[in-house]
């Protein structure tokens, strides 16, 4: 291959360099509290057509017949099936690009790995990290906005300050830079109801996660409208989430994320949750204060009674964990064996107590919003598309950089096509209107 403008460099030798130094050490530049991404794997399906097909049971069989003992060759009832259909599941794809120098990659002459690692470390950190926050989010609330106004000075720029129970920190800390877009109303997909998306691009100029604001300005980029257009109640989303106005789900281009799956009364993966009870999540009301110990039990009884028999996991927000942890009910001490059924265990990280539904872990995780909980069975779940998060492009295996074309630099991507998929919604809850005191 011809060296390139550098004279010194190849993009062979900086692939081989990527995968030698990067290769086995990219999954454990996980960052800590991804909740979802740890408990919910990724399974590589292909499509049918542009969407995922997975058979799921709506209804269970009842082709019973009773008799009594001695009755003889009695007569059978018949077959009465259960309900199955296919879910369709939509994909969305993440593509995030990063830049490195002539110069930063020059470093690398001889093929030195240490030199490479200097040159590249940050760049290749600072992506992988952020792809994979920006994942969590899309996780958690894909299709379901990112905030919402609670008031603002900033029809064209200034202050906005975000609703407290829609707001999580984890979306917005370190978010200064991010382009956002906003609409006047939200609707879930399928819905079939027309979503008015504001013209206007704002960036993120300051972020106070105390003060829950966040400080924005009017992109200049030509042909954007420049006017101002935020009001109280407007829904923000990240550049590109929404497509453009128009019916709800039709220029979507995001997952359906937990949040979304949970809340829905609309079609789900092509599915009507209305004509089914195993595919409609419950919702619990925390009666406009702190999260209770008494309400997460009374979570527990209504997903065991929809079927949920293993073992669960409780999500809250951050704040939340401070509030619950003072809960006397939740500080019993636990006293038996590891293997014994003692009410519970306190650790740093997470509080493990058994239910009806088996052993259930709550944890808080930054990316929550505030004034949600969602309780789930991670083994009803999964992640499921094409490919996870990779350096590597379709088609272009073990390369990893490619010439920019019209900067003095190499540019590297990083890419998924993925969903979030749950297979028995009816077994989860969420739980909404927590106000944390």
């Amino acid at each position: 291959m011809a060296e390139i403008s550098t004279g010194v460099t190849t993009l062979t030798n900086l692939d081989g360099l990527f995968k030698t130094v990067y290769g086995p050490s990219l999954k454990n530049l996980q960052p800590d509290g991804l909740i979802l991404q740890d408990k919910i794997g990724f399974s590589e399906r292909h499509r049918h057509g542009d969407k995922y097909q997975i058979p799921v049971l709506l209804a269970y069989e009842h082709g019973f017949t009773y008799a009594k003992t001695g009755a003889g060759a009695f007569a059978l009832g018949g077959n009465v099936p259960g309900q199955t259909k296919a879910a369709e599941i939509q994909g969305s794809e993440l593509v995030m690009q990063g830049a490195l120098p002539y110069e930063a990659a020059s470093r690398s002459v001889g093929g030195n790995k240490r030199a490479f690692l200097q040159a590249s470390e940050l760049l290749v950190t600072s992506m992988w990290e952020s792809a994979k926050r920006r994942l969590e989010i899309s996780m958690f609330y894909g299709s379901a906005s990112i905030g919402r106004i609670h008031a603002t000075t900033a029809p064209a720029s200034g202050v906005v300050t975000l609703t407290d129970a829609d707001f999580a920190p984890g979306i917005w800390s370190g978010m200064e830079g991010a382009r956002l877009e906003s609409t006047t109303t939200h609707q879930y997909p399928g819905n079939g109801t027309s979503v008015t998306k504001h013209a206007e691009i704002y960036i993120v100029d300051a972020v106070d996660i105390d003060a829950k604001t966040i400080t924005v300005s009017l992109t200049t980029d030509p042909g954007v409208a420049d006017e101002g257009a935020l009001t109280v109640d407007d829904y923000l989303w990240f550049e590109g989430e929404y497509g453009a106005t128009g019916v709800a789900g039709t220029y979507q281009n995001n997952m359906m994320g937990l949040h979304s799956i949970l809340d829905t009364t609309e079609l789900l993966f092509g599915i009507d949750p209305t004509e089914y009870s195993l595919w409609k999540a419950h919702e619990e009301d925390a009666g406009g204060t702190d999260l209770s110990f008494a309400t997460v039990q009374k979570a527990c009884a209504t997903a065991s009674s929809k079927g949920m028999t293993s073992d669960a996991l409780l999500i809250i927000p951050a704040v939340t964990w401070a509030n619950i942890m003072t809960d006397k009910a939740a500080l019993r001490r636990f006293t038996g064996s590891d293997g014994g059924r003692s009410a519970y265990e306190i650790g740093a990280e997470k509080i493990t107590f058994f239910t009806q539904t088996g052993k259930m872990e709550v944890v808080p995780s930054i990316y929550c919003k505030e004034g949600y909980a969602y309780l789930i069975s991670p083994k009803d779940f999964d992640r499921i598309g094409s490919s996870d998060l990779t350096f590597e492009r379709p088609g272009a295996e073990g390369k990893f950089f490619r010439d920019l074309s019209s900067n003095a630099g190499y540019e590297m991507r990083l890419w998924s096509d993925q969903a979030l998929f749950n297979c028995a919604p009816g077994k989860c809850v969420l739980i909404h209107n927590i106000v944390n005191s």
